[in-house]
């Protein structure tokens, strides 16, 4: 971080409370204040990406793939509504999708786990907004007895005005031993999105708000339903399938943060039909529950 420019700061619990009073933890408590971060919004995110790939000649299909197939050399992806693209490369970027459409040659089944996440967000009005405006992103952490590793961490976000034009905070909880269930199909994940999250989850999650800014003055709170994608390394999947077909799945909970490191690696490794970065391509490669010879 010092080669970016930016020394990380550290706080003791005193700093904490002056810096930020609207923040509370335990007297014993440390901070690593980093004046370089911030957060993703995913439209914005994703808007950004379309918008890159246009601008360098890539023509963007808004439609739904529903099949891959390989055949002499090339390879067809059928869609939807009814769309039938053939293309000598291919490049799949489907996330926790992947294992439920044939988007992978017979025989291939990659060993991931879709897990549920739930998110609650607090509706503010703008006179909190205004109280809150030099909020940074925060992620406590809760330690073992010991303090030798992290039981479990969350993640709030500063206040972010959504499409709707209202402002929100939004908590969830990261990766560690508080998970809710794994999706195993496709309607599960359906399903899932299409509801308000965990009951259960979402109580946790209020209940650590309300000790982490115990000030919180909300209008409305809802609760929303998310889903990560898992590997069994904990790290993304970019990986060569056959000669022409490679894969970007699996990001663990937190690649957002890195996506747009991992689709240049991908991109390098689709483009040359094998690895072709300057970090060893093992600890990348796909694990799968079923493997056909190719």
């Amino acid at each position: 971080m010092e080669r970016a420019g930016t020394t990380p700061c550290l706080l003791k619990s005193k700093q904490i409370e002056e810096d930020f009073p609207y923040l509370s933890f335990p007297v014993d408590s440390s901070a690593i204040l980093d004046n370089m971060g911030g957060h993703i919004s995913p439209r914005k995110l994703v808007s950004a990406h379309q918008m890159a790939a246009s601008l360098a000649g890539c023509q963007i299909i808004h439609d739904v793939v529903s099949k891959v197939v390989s055949f002499d050399g090339y390879i067809t992806i059928e869609t939807e509504q009814k769309r039938s693209i053939s293309a000598k490369k291919v490049l799949i970027a489907t996330g926790g999708f992947t294992p439920f459409r044939h988007l992978l040659p017979d025989g291939f089944k990659l060993d991931l786990k879709m897990k549920t996440s739930t998110i609650l967000k607090f509706e503010l009005n703008d006179k909190e907004v205004e109280r809150l405006s030099s909020m940074p992103v925060v992620i406590p952490y809760v330690f073992s007895a010991s303090h030798q590793t992290a039981k479990h961490r969350s993640y709030i976000l500063p206040p972010i005005k959504y499409p709707n034009g209202k402002w929100y905070l939004k908590l969830g909880l990261g990766n560690g031993p508080v998970q809710e269930f794994t999706l195993d199909n496709e309607d599960d994940i359906t399903r899932w999105y299409q509801g308000t999250g965990s009951a259960f989850i979402a109580h946790q999650l209020y209940d650590a708000m309300l000790n982490i800014m115990p000030g919180l003055k909300y209008e409305n709170l809802e609760s929303d339903s998310c889903m990560t994608t898992h590997t069994k390394s904990g790290k993304c999947c970019i990986d060569m399938v056959t000669r022409n077909l490679g894969i970007a799945v699996g990001g663990n909970g937190h690649a957002a943060k890195m996506s747009d490191e991992l689709g240049h690696i991908a991109a390098r490794m689709i483009l040359k039909g094998t690895w072709d970065y300057d970090v060893q391509g093992q600890q990348f490669q796909a694990a799968y529950k079923i493997q056909a010879k190719m």
